[in-house]
């Protein structure tokens, strides 16, 4: 079984300063998953970003997303916003 990094882009800590706690806490969550099953973790909804090859969208909460990129076996978080913002 393959082991996943979960890294953190800059952009995306900036990011985590001005986001609300909770949304700090599911992405924490979010990165744990994914370190353990990989890029698309059972139980959390994933989506391809249209027009950006290789860059996912994962829902973390109703008006949350976080936008990731998959260079194997690394996983970098590149922002987390509100979703009018993050695409």
């Amino acid at each position: 079984m393959q082991r996943w990094t979960v890294v953190l882009q800059k952009g995306a800590v900036k990011d985590l300063r001005r986001l609300p706690r909770e949304i700090v806490e599911i992405l924490d969550q979010l990165r744990h998953d994914m370190e353990a099953e990989g890029p698309v973790p059972h139980g959390w909804t994933v989506k391809h970003v249209l027009g950006r090859p290789g860059v996912y969208a994962a829902r973390l909460k109703r008006e949350y997303r976080a936008l990731y990129e998959v260079i194997s076996p690394s996983i970098i978080i590149l922002s987390v916003a509100h979703r009018r913002e993050v695409y």
